[in-house]
């Protein structure tokens, strides 16, 4: 390379190196300057002395004063500069103490002393720095700075020039320190550190939208202050900033041709390129993936210490060819120290931290950092969203780039390595043949796990036959110990779903048969029903459940009449019918039956309640003592004996003028007092855990059933025990008197109803001659409607029943007596059958009990095959 000639006698060359040395710092100026003075040796030696002059020093090197130069500084082409200091006043403002210094201006605390008073930031240009060119980027800067209105950004307040023609303006007072340092002292996390940077991004993006590029985008121009706990970062410093869209200003201002501007650790390759290439918003994207990069490892992609070795020209390769080094590997690069320092300054661990970098936040600052500018992010604007996108955990847009365009890069850097590619193929060729064998051999193993699984599914067929034969010879049990209930729950589980073979017999369909259901009609409640009452008459009958909802019922019809919400825990009507007393938790609710409207309440009285037979009195339970209510003279009275300060729990009518009272957790004894004064003597012994008592419609028997199912019958007039019997194998929770008093019925937890005939002078007083099947839950109540030979019971499966007691001794039970025949075929809901006699009789039977539907005879032959079970019907050759 050739030496280049002096330019000592060149003023103008000189003035040019001069103004293109001032805008750079550091190394950066000293690297411009071996480039550009090469072995003119005078040449450095007067340029060094101005920048000297213009940064207010003696000069640059030792023992040669300015004025030895030999060309005029610019700072003494104006006799009249006057440097400013703190406690001068320009305009407005006074000065009060220098705050900064940029390449071409110094900042100053001012006080604004009208029309308001604030304190500001005040720019002026430096003594010496008037020259055309820097007075145009000054005036640059504040006219950039003018044209932003963006809360991250800093204002532009007012602007002038000082008495000796120097510009200046006057911008918000930004209290703050560099972003980096600010993440730093706070042990900012990546997450928040990104929410920074997204305001800064933002603020960039208003810039350009503004026509204004920043191009010296770095920490220090980017201050964080903190407003009301909330960190808001502020761009500061458009000196250097390029207009896209308008003029600036007026003043000539051109970027040079061998000029480096802003810093180059952050400055784009475009920036740095020998080309005819104009700047654009992209390269503030660079600058803004740089900065990102810094908040993230805590350094940047290229140290500027490190690439300004090379001089400029070295600044522009390393900027131009040197691929960035993504942040996850580069953090493995750094120190052990350094790597553990940069962590817990983002309040994490290193392996954590490195899991944070790799993947979404690598790609998105690899993208920023293109060479080529048409790869990056069209905007400040789409980096921004692309960092929220990570934030929301949403794919981001730079991931991942085509396959062809990162292909042809790596073929680019690395022939050698992709000739070396081209043999694996070969050996991947040899992969493929290994992976389809053992692809053969996994279809093997599949194929024998399905027929394991056949096998499976065989063996578990096998299992649910069995299951279906010991459940079978179950319910066969229950019919025999009088349990249909339970017969019917172990014949449903049977039922076939889709795909399942239909395992259901001959035998299914009788045993479905015999434990049918035998009640008239089943009433529906959406709780589990716990209290019936009957009124006087039988035409109405009322029943409560859980839920507390009451239902009032036509006997006749069955129908509705009427539903409220009471939250009932009892319900009792008087003896006229015209009140039904409904017992809550605010005491007794008499409504009337004509309109169901509310007559009185009440309150405090509590379950069990019942009409005195005189119709004038209510007796029931409060505050845990038996009383009675007068309803006219609304007059309150405690029973004086036997039971006073006792709570009764069950109550029974025994006649029309006396009831049956106990308390299972009281005394083990039943009482019978006055219908009317709720006083009385006889007392009824050797019953303990009473649950349940009924009393005869004639007031001679007083029956009670205990929790362990025993039912027991006294005198109702004597006191003495007439009759006893173990009738359920779980608890006698409810009773009742056949009208006539001929028959007691009992129900409880083992879900059917038991018909006992009451035979006082028999040699068996209470023999069971039938029950009643039909309920899958426990019977807790039981009502005969008077003079219409019908029963109604509920329980705690939520039914209501009503069955027909007329001619119960003749309902069809589970065998068909008197019929000396087999049954052979049933239909497939079990509704119909047909027997077969002995002389080839067939007989087609249905309805309750069955009814003969048809007959015909068949003639008698040899059976070509055994009767089947199994699939409901029986071939006859």
């Amino acid at each position: 390379m050739a030496t280049p000639k002096s330019s000592a006698g060149d003023p103008g060359r000189e003035r040019a190196l001069f103004e293109e040395a001032l805008d750079l710092e550091g190394v950066a100026r000293a690297a411009f300057l071996d480039v550009q003075c090469g072995a003119d040796a005078v040449l450095r030696r007067r340029i060094e002395a101005l920048l000297a002059a213009a940064d207010g020093g003696d000069g640059i090197l030792p023992g040669v004063p300015v004025a030895s130069v030999g060309l005029p500084s610019p700072a003494a082409t104006s006799p009249e500069t006057v440097l400013e200091r703190p406690g001068m006043v320009i305009g407005r403002y006074a000065l009060l103490e220098e705050i900064g210094e940029g390449g071409c201006g110094v900042v100053y605390l001012a006080e604004q002393r009208e029309p308001v008073r604030r304190r500001v930031a005040l720019k002026i240009l430096k003594p010496g720095m008037d020259t055309r060119s820097v007075v145009a980027r000054f005036e640059a800067e504040r006219q950039a700075l003018a044209l932003m209105d963006h809360p991250n950004i800093a204002r532009v307040l007012d602007g002038g020039a000082t008495a000796t023609g120097r510009p200046y303006f006057v911008m918000e007072l930004v209290r703050g320190i560099r972003i980096t340092e600010f993440c730093d002292e706070r042990r900012m996390p990546a997450r928040e550190r990104l929410g920074l940077f997204v305001q800064v991004c933002n603020a960039i993006q208003h810039a350009h939208q503004k026509g204004v590029i920043h191009r010296d985008i770095k920490p220090s121009n980017i201050l964080v202050t903190v407003n009301d706990d909330v960190a808001v970062p502020k761009v500061i410093d458009f000196g250097i900033a390029k207009a896209t869209g308008q003029p600036l200003t007026d003043k000539t201002l051109v970027t040079r041709f061998h000029g480096l501007i802003g810093p180059p650790a952050y400055m784009s390759p475009e920036q740095a390129e020998f080309s005819s290439v104009d700047i654009d918003t992209r390269s503030d994207v660079y600058s803004l993936g740089v900065l990102l990069y810094e908040l993230l490892v805590g350094r940047t992609p290229f140290e500027g210490a490190e690439i300004l070795k090379g001089g400029v020209e070295g600044v522009r390769r390393t900027l131009r060819d040197k691929p960035p080094t993504a942040p996850s590997v580069r953090l493995g690069t750094l120190g052990e120290d350094e790597r553990t320092r940069t962590a817990e300054r983002r309040r994490c661990d290193v392996p954590r931290l490195r899991s944070e970098l790799q993947g979404d936040l690598d790609w998105i600052v690899l993208k920023c950092l293109e060479k080529d500018r048409v790869r990056r992010y069209d905007s400040a604007g789409a980096l921004a969203q692309d960092v929220r996108r990570y934030l929301h955990h949403e794919p981001v847009e730079a991931r991942a780039p085509t396959w062809s365009y990162r292909m042809g890069k790596a073929f680019e850097r690395h022939r050698v390595a992709f000739l070396t590619g081209a043999v694996l193929v070969v050996t991947l060729v040899a992969a493929a043949v290994f992976s389809t064998a053992m692809a053969l051999r996994e279809r093997s193993a599949r194929t024998l796990a399905e027929r394991a699984t056949l096998l499976a599914e065989s063996e578990a067929l096998a299992a649910r036959r069995a299951a279906y034969a010991a459940d079978i010879l179950s319910a066969q049990t229950a019919l025999e110990e009088g349990n249909p209930g339970r017969a019917r729950v172990l014949l449903s589980a049977y039922h076939p779903r889709p795909g399942e073979p239909d395992l259901r017999g001959l035998e299914w369909r009788w045993l479905s048969w015999a434990s049918r259901d035998d009640s008239l009609r089943v009433l529906s409640h959406p709780g589990l029903v716990r209290r019936l009452v009957t009124a006087p008459d039988g035409r109405r009958f009322a029943s409560v459940a859980t839920d507390g909802r009451v239902r009032v019922w036509d006997s006749e019809t069955l129908e509705t009449l009427m539903e409220f919400q009471a939250s009932a825990d009892d319900l009792a009507y008087s003896l006229d019918g015209r009140l039904l007393a409904v017992v809550t938790a605010e005491g007794a609710v008499l409504r009337r039956t004509d309109n169901w409207e509310v007559q009185r309440v009440i309150p405090g009285l509590g379950a069990p309640v019942v009409f005195a037979s005189d119709g004038r009195h209510l007796l029931g339970v409060e505050g845990g003592r038996w009383v009675r209510w007068d309803l006219e003279g609304r007059m309150r009275t405690v029973p004086s004996a036997p039971i006073a300060g006792e709570a009764p729990e069950v109550v029974a009518a025994v006649g029309a003028d006396r009831l049956a009272v106990a308390s299972y957790r009281g005394p083990d004894k039943i009482t019978v007092v006055s219908a009317v004064t709720g006083e009385g003597s006889l007392v009824l012994g050797g019953m303990d855990s009473v649950v349940s008592v009924a009393g005869s419609a004639d007031g001679r028997w007083v029956a009670a059933g205990n929790w362990h199912g025993t039912v027991a019958v006294w005198n109702a007039r004597t006191g003495e025990p007439v009759a006893r019997r173990e009738t359920l194998r779980r608890g006698a929770e409810a009773l009742a008197f056949s009208p006539d008093g001929s028959h007691l019925l009992s129900g409880g937890r083992d879900q059917q109803i038991r018909i006992l005939r009451f035979d006082p002078a028999g040699g068996e007083p209470l023999r069971e001659v039938d029950r009643l099947h039909g309920h899958s839950g426990d019977v807790v109540g039981l009502r005969f409607l008077p003079d219409r030979g019908r029963v109604v019971s509920c329980s705690t499966d939520g039914t209501v029943r009503v069955w027909d007691m007329a001619g119960w001794q003749e309902r069809w039970g589970p065998r068909i007596p008197g019929l000396d025949s087999l049954i052979f075929d049933f239909n497939a809901d079990a509704t119909e059958f047909h027997t077969l006699g002995p002389e080839g009789q067939v007989v087609r039977w249905a309805g309750s009990p069955p009814q003969p539907l048809s007959h015909h005879r068949l003639p008698l032959v040899p059976l070509a095959a055994p009767l089947g079970v199994g699939d409901g019907s029986v071939f006859i050759g």
